[in-house]
């Protein structure tokens, strides 16, 4: 999957072996007042990368990082 917003999609995922990355950015502070929203914070991610909007490279990069230690 790529959106995970809930426990129990969280928890769906963890119990198949999947992982969770969290793409924060500091240009959003918040996502809103929505249950989406607001219950995805208490998700506990595997992995937290920084996304920068203009720098595709960084992100690819941080991506490639994770796949790495997941071999």
């Amino acid at each position: 999957t790529d959106d995970v917003r809930f426990h129990n999609e969280a928890q769906a995922l963890k119990d198949k072996g999947g992982i969770i990355i969290r793409l924060t950015r500091q240009d959003i502070l918040s996502g809103g007042d929505h249950l989406s929203e607001t219950e995805q914070i208490g998700i506990v991610a595997d992995y937290t990368i920084e996304w920068e909007p203009d720098n595709h490279t960084k992100l690819h990069d941080a991506l490639n990082e994770v796949m790495t230690v997941l071999k």
